[in-house]
């Protein structure tokens, strides 16, 4: 293993042992939620173990739960917070076994559980999720997820493209008269977007600023700030990199924009794939975004195939613990952020009511 920052040590012995922990160590002197350290105290913060109620301990990487025990002696392991390759030098230690690790590869982040057989599990970010029994000092995997290799169906996203062809062929129309839109009409297209659905408008983010928030929920708003900034998927190297996906509901009111052929939403629909496939332009009073027709058929392409994807691609189940190509599982990946969720850290008073959509 690499570096463990804040001194994390394995603790056996499952719930008994870490509960005793929790009761041994004490609380941080003078910090609000009388924290307590699980490694050493000076990295709190990155390292704090936590008892909800008597029967629950939770292991937590800067403040989310990372391992959470039960009484019972399961325990399920989540996604960390910061989902990168860093991470997982520094979390080693939350696992009760020593063959246990977690390892990063091909921008993913996997669990593995047996290094013997090379037994690797995929934990996504956000939703990754896996359960143990621990008995006799050993962990016991309770349900191993099912992993597939994903193969696309020649010619079918050419098939479903044609149900978009209305709207491509007015586009090409369109692109051939101007390729460059200013950001002063991208902009509002997508901030009326994205408050149809419930997210933040610009304006609220920049009311939060002013706000005294804890760390948590100053992280969790920029978290869903990113989230929603690639609505209704993510588009570009960052956005997969960082494992944003598709927004299931933003894909769909897209796909409805598109279908009923209005030529306002129609317009909206140019500047929002103006604003993610397009390039930047740079002028001395204003910028803009440039986008050809092949950069319009690449985006509509991605939101064919996940729209789509069942008819589209064949899933390919593979064997117990062997781990999946990376081709195509960015049409898989969804952005479950729920609209609105952190309004109540935004205070009230300084921002305008969103509409539902």
């Amino acid at each position: 293993m690499g570096y463990n920052t804040a001194f994390v040590r394995k603790v056996a012995g499952g719930f008994v042992a870490y509960k005793l922990q929790y009761e041994k160590t004490k609380p941080i002197r003078g910090h609000k939620d009388k924290i307590r350290p699980l490694g050493s105290r000076q990295h709190h913060i990155m390292a704090d173990i936590h008892m909800p109620d008597d029967n629950t301990v939770h292991l937590r990487y800067y403040g989310q739960t990372l391992v959470e025990w039960r009484s019972d002696n399961t325990y399920s392991v989540f996604a960390p917070k910061y989902y990168s390759a860093y991470t997982p030098d520094n979390i080693h230690n939350f696992l009760p076994d020593t063959s246990q690790n977690f390892e990063w590869s091909d921008g993913r982040m996997f669990y593995c559980t047996d290094h013997t057989r090379r037994e690797m599990y995929e934990i996504p970010r956000y939703v990754g999720r896996l359960d143990f029994q621990y008995v006799g000092g050993k962990s016991f995997l309770l349900t191993a997820p099912v992993a597939y290799n994903i193969r696309a169906k020649r010619g079918k996203v050419k098939e479903y493209m044609q149900r978009y062809e209305g709207f491509l062929s007015w586009a090409q129309v369109v692109l051939a008269v101007t390729d460059t839109f200013d950001s002063k009409e991208v902009s509002p297209s997508f901030e009326k977007f994205a408050s149809e659905l419930g997210f933040f408008t610009a304006e609220e983010y920049r009311a939060s600023n002013e706000q005294k928030l804890s760390v948590q929920e100053r992280d969790d708003l920029w978290d869903e700030r990113y989230a929603r900034d690639a609505i209704p998927f993510g588009y570009g190297y960052n956005d997969w990199r960082r494992g944003v996906g598709f927004h299931p509901m933003a894909c769909k009111k897209a796909q409805s924009m598109l279908d009923r052929g209005d030529p306002e939403e129609w317009v909206q629909m140019l500047h929002i794939i103006a604003s993610q496939a397009g390039s930047h332009v740079w002028n001395s009073q204003s910028s803009a975004r440039k986008i050809t027709m092949q950069d319009m058929l690449d985006w509509m392409k991605s939101f064919v195939s996940y729209m789509h994807r069942d008819q589209v691609f064949d899933r390919v189940r593979l064997p117990k613990g062997a781990k999946p190509s990376r081709t195509n599982t960015k049409f898989f990946k969804e952005n479950h952020f729920v609209p609105r969720k952190l309004r109540q850290v935004v205070d009230s008073s300084n921002v305008k009511s969103v509409a539902q959509f």
